[in-house]
């Protein structure tokens, strides 16, 4: 039987990276909805240019 031999303070190491990268994941979805309700809201229903009309409408 082979026995797996892991270093605790690696799995942890790793565990944490695992965590933060979940963090990064979920504020950047949360950010992306944030965008897109901010969008839905932004339009009229006269308004033709879409969402890219909006986001580049400064220029």
């Amino acid at each position: 039987m082979a026995s797996a031999s892991t270093d605790p303070v690696a799995a942890d190491a790793a565990t944490r990276e695992l965590e933060a990268e979940l963090r990064r994941s979920e504020r950047r979805r949360e950010a992306d909805e944030r965008r897109l309700e901010d969008a839905k809201r932004g339009r009229s229903p006269s308004h033709r240019g879409g969402l890219w009309a909006t986001l580049t409408a400064w220029f």
